[in-house]
This record gives C-alpha cells, sequence and structure tokens, in this order.
C-alpha cells in the first residue's frame, strides 16, 4: 500500500450533527494510514484543525489502486501532535478517487461499545445442530477423561431488543 495523501487539509464548518460540544473545543490533530493487502502504508499526519462546539470537521484523502482503506487517528484535544493517536475510523478506499471524511465525534477514541442483549426466551433462542457428542481426551491417570460437545447457532428473535450503545469509556 503506498501512502494515502492528504489532498484537503482538515476545516472546522458548524454542522447539526456534530456531536462535538464545548468540552470538547480545542485544537486537533489527524493521522491517516493506508491499509490493504500487502499491508499497512507509513502514516500521514494532516494539519492541525482548531474546533468549537457543534463543528464538523471535513477533510479529503487520496488513495492508489493497492490499498483497500483508510485508519483515521485522533489523539485527545490536549495533544500537541499526532502522536498517540487513537483509531477513530475506518474509511473504504476508492482507488484513485478522493474521499472526503467527515468527523462529527460520533466515534471517540478510547471508547468502546457495549452490546446489551435480552436473554429471555421470547427475544433469543439457541437451536441444536447435532446432538450431544462424547469425546475422549488423553488419559493422564487411572481415569477416563472426556469432553462433552454440543454443537448449535445462537438466533435472535427480536433484533430490535437488542441495543448498541456506543462511546462508553472511563
Amino acid at each position: 500500500m503506498n501512502t494515502p495523501v492528504v489532498s484537503v487539509q482538515p476545516v472546522a464548518n458548524a454542522n447539526a450533527l456534530s456531536q462535538f460540544v464545548a468540552n470538547d473545543n480545542g485544537t486537533y490533530y489527524y493521522r491517516v494510514v493506508g491499509v490493504g493487502a500487502n499491508g499497512i502504508s507509513l502514516p500521514v499526519d494532516a494539519n492541525s484543525v482548531a474546533v468549537v462546539a457543534g463543528d464538523r470537521v471535513s477533510f479529503t484523502l487520496t488513495g492508489d489502486n493497492t490499498g483497500d482503506f483508510f485508519r483515521i487517528y485522533r489523539p485527545t484535544k490536549t495533544a500537541s501532535d499526532a502522536n498517540g493517536s487513537l483509531l477513530v475510523a475506518e474509511v473504504k478506499n476508492t482507488a484513485g478517487v478522493p474521499v472526503v471524511f467527515d468527523d462529527d465525534n460520533n466515534n471517540i477514541p478510547d471508547a468502546s461499545e457495549v452490546l446489551m442483549i435480552n436473554n429471555s426466551p421470547e427475544y433469543n433462542c439457541y437451536y441444536q445442530l447435532l446432538s450431544l457428542t462424547r469425546r475422549p481426551l488423553a488419559q493422564a491417570s487411572t481415569s477416563l477423561p472426556f469432553l462433552l460437545m454440543m454443537f448449535g447457532a445462537p438466533a435472535v428473535k427480536l433484533p430490535t431488543k437488542q441495543y448498541l450503545i456506543t462511546n462508553v469509556g472511563a
């Protein structure tokens, strides 16, 4: 993968969809890495951009035919450069066609996702695919150890009753 090019440097403009709040005001740095079948490219740092509440950061990336997608990293607002950046997004490379990336702060670096599953039988079930199978294990003493295996698959009956919470952190 050849090194991606930041063809249009980051700019911050007001946008109604932005998740940047007053506590996020500061200067941000972005680092882009191309990823392809041959591995990852050298990182490319974009210019810094000052962000205030309600802003959307946009910049344009260009890659070559050998890359599959771009990984975009951003450090915290107190960072002085892009070192120590954490993954914000992965964007598909369109093989030479410029890709516009918009950061609305939807994915906060160093945060996690939590999947909440309601395990009651009305919402989820388990389908047994094969009958219970007994498999002998290596005999290391006078007892005969064995393993009981059951092959099956979980099934979600009502996916609307499962919830994903994003940006969960300390």
